[in-house]
């Protein structure tokens, strides 16, 4: 599916512009400071085109906003930026000498953070299974870090604790599937 040029001077039949755009993006990093999230998006060129017909000019568009040139620096057309949360159209607009420009749009959903907050039950009596609840679910990792220098990896996992240390601490870090994480301390106090 190559872009066709459906205006041509003639009338005669449309012609093929020799050459499809495509986009794809990675998502390397995300920065909560400061109380909101932003995350660091490359958009990366992906588009196609015959040997003999380089593209020689590429564009981004984020939003609907301006277009931007690319950074042809590192071999791959790319455009670095920061996104909030939300939805986002990502555009790459390519020409080639001699042919009209062709276009193309994917959309990028990037989640807020997730919490790290978590539910105890049973919380506070030595040898006895305690459990532990996630409270933010859907497409995240775990890991769970208590102060026995154990750790799991389940959403909701069960640990049981000894009467020799009264006082445990517990870490949960919650990631997204785009690799932003948080993290939320709480303390167990156990008797026997």
């Amino acid at each position: 599916n190559f872009c066709v040029d459906e205006s041509t001077s003639t009338g005669d039949a449309p012609f093929i512009v020799p050459y499809k755009a495509g986009i794809k993006y990675t998502v390397t990093n995300c920065d909560n400071s400061g109380g909101s999230t932003l995350y660091d998006v490359t958009l990366l060129d992906y588009s196609v085109y015959y040997p003999d017909t380089p593209i020689d000019h590429y564009e981004f568009r984020v939003n609907g906003g301006s277009w931007q040139a690319a950074n042809l620096s590192g071999g791959t057309p790319h455009l670095d930026t920061q996104l909030s949360p939300g939805t986002h159209t990502l555009e790459i607009r390519i020409s080639g000498d001699g042919y009209d420009s062709c276009e193309t749009a994917i959309t990028l959903d990037l989640p807020e953070l997730p919490t790290a907050e978590f539910t105890v039950v049973n919380n506070g009596c030595a040898n006895e299974a305690v459990q532990f609840y996630a409270n933010d679910t859907g497409n995240l990792t775990y890991l769970w870090e208590f102060s026995d220098g154990s750790k799991n990896t389940q959403p909701n996992p069960v640990k049981t604790f000894s009467a020799t240390d009264p006082f445990n601490s517990v870490i949960l870090t919650v990631t997204n599937a785009f690799g932003c994480s948080v993290s939320h301390s709480e303390g167990i106090n156990v008797e026997e």
